[in-house]
C-alpha cells in the first residue's frame, strides 16, 4: 500500500469533503502535490475514499486497534524518542487518522477487487513533452506535459471502459454502444459513446475542466453522480471538487492549444482571450484599465513566438505590456479600437 503522511490525509480528506483549507495547510497540501508521484498516490486515495462510502452508516472500525498498528509502524520507522504524554487533540487526531487507515486498507481492497481484470497500467508523459497513447479499443490518449493515465490492463478484457487521468489529455474515443467510456478524475468524471474532447485535472487547480471539440459527453462528480451536465462540440464545463456544474461555450476550443499549436478569437472578450494566451504561453497576462474588459478580440496565432503575440496586442489596443517579474505581464493603458 501506499504511504502517504497521516497529515497530508487529514488534509486530502478536509478538501474532498469541500472544506476550505487555511493558508498554512492549502500551502502544506498544494507542496505535497506539486509531486507528480504523490498526485498518483492522492489519486488512487480518492477513489478509494469513494469507495469507503459504499460501506453501511452504522460501520464502526476498531479506532484503538488501528491506532495501536498506527503507533506501532511509526515505532517501527522512526528513532527511539523522549516518551511524553500525548495529548488529547494529538490523540483525537491520530485516532481519526488510524481509524481511516483501517478503512483505506479494507477499501481498496474492495475497490481493487471490483475492477476486471484486477492489474492497473499507469502511463505517465515526461515533463515539457507530449505522449501519444493508443488503446486497445481504438481509441486516443495525447498526455500533455506530465499528465498521467491508469487503465485495466489488458483494457479489451475489462467489464467497463474507463481510465483514471491526473492533468491534462486530449481523447479521441472509438464508439460501442455497449460500452460507455469514462474518464476518472480526482473530481469529476466524464463519460462518453464516442466523441472527442480535452479534460484538465490539475491536482493544484480547484475544478476540473473539459472541452468538447466534436459529439457529447456527460460531465459529473462521483459526489453527485445524480447530477449530470451534458456538453456539445463548441462548449466547456467545469466541475468543482464538492460537484457544482457550470458550462460556457467555447466555439474555438483554444483549450486544445497546447496539441494544435493554435489560438482562434473571434469578436472573443479581451478577458477570456488574455486567460487562452496566459494557459498557452504559461504566463500571467492581466489588464491594468478596466474599462478594456468590455473589448472584443479578433486574430489567429499559428505556432507564433510569445514576443510577437504581445507586440500585436499593443498595436490593436495601442497598449503597452510591461514585463512585472518573471512571466508576468501588465497591459498599460489602450482603448478598443485602436
Amino acid at each position: 500500500m501506499m504511504t502517504i503522511p497521516e497529515n497530508i490525509i487529514l488534509l486530502l480528506i478536509r478538501q474532498w469533503k469541500g472544506e476550505i483549507l487555511n493558508g498554512a495547510d492549502d500551502r502544506t497540501l498544494r507542496h505535497w502535490l506539486s509531486d507528480p508521484a504523490h498526485s498518483d498516490d492522492a489519486e488512487t486515495l480518492y477513489q478509494t475514499w469513494l469507495a469507503t462510502a459504499a460501506y453501511p452508516l452504522h460501520y464502526a472500525p476498531d479506532v484503538e486497534a488501528g491506532l495501536t498498528k498506527l503507533q506501532a509502524r511509526i515505532s517501527a520507522e522512526a528513532p527511539p524518542a523522549k516518551v511524553v504524554p500525548l495529548r488529547r487533540k494529538w490523540f483525537a487526531a491520530a485516532a481519526l487518522a488510524a481509524s481511516f487507515l483501517l478503512l483505506l486498507t479494507v477499501g481498496y481492497n474492495w475497490w481493487a477487487v471490483q475492477q476486471s481484470p484486477t492489474d492497473i497500467r499507469s502511463i505517465t508523459a515526461a515533463s515539457g513533452q507530449s505522449l501519444e497513447l493508443a488503446l486497445p479499443d481504438g481509441s486516443l490518449v495525447v498526455l500533455h506535459d506530465g499528465a498521467a493515465v491508469s487503465y485495466p490492463d489488458p483494457f479489451e478484457k475489462s467489464k467497463a471502459r474507463w481510465v483514471s487521468l491526473s492533468g491534462e489529455a486530449y481523447f479521441k474515443i472509438a464508439p460501442d454502444p455497449n460500452k460507455p467510456f469514462t474518464v476518472r478524475t480526482a473530481a469529476a468524471s466524464v463519460e462518453v459513446l464516442g466523441t472527442t474532447f480535452n479534460v484538465r485535472a490539475m491536482p493544484h487547480e480547484p475544478v476540473v475542466e473539459v472541452t468538447v471539440e466534436h459529439g457529447k459527453v456527460q460531465l459529473f462528480s462521483p459526489a453527485l453522480p445524480e447530477n449530470r451536465l451534458l456538453l456539445q462540440a463548441g462548449e466547456r464545463g467545469h466541475c468543482t471538487k464538492t460537484g457544482q456544474l457550470e458550462k460556457t461555450l467555447d466555439p474555438e476550443t483554444n483549450a486544445l492549444s497546447w496539441l494544435t499549436q493554435s489560438l482562434r478569437f473571434r469578436n472573443t472578450p479581451l478577458p477570456e482571450a488574455l486567460e487562452a494566451l496566459s494557459r498557452h504561453y504559461g504566463i500571467a497576462l492581466r489588464l491594468e484599465k478596466e474599462s478594456l474588459a468590455q473589448c472584443p478580440y479578433t486574430g489567429v496565432f499559428d505556432q507564433a513566438p510569445l514576443q510577437d503575440v504581445l507586440r500585436t496586442l499593443e498595436l490593436t489596443f495601442g497598449a503597452r505590456i510591461l514585463l512585472q517579474e518573471e512571466n508576468r505581464y501588465l497591459l498599460r493603458g489602450g482603448a478598443c479600437g485602436k
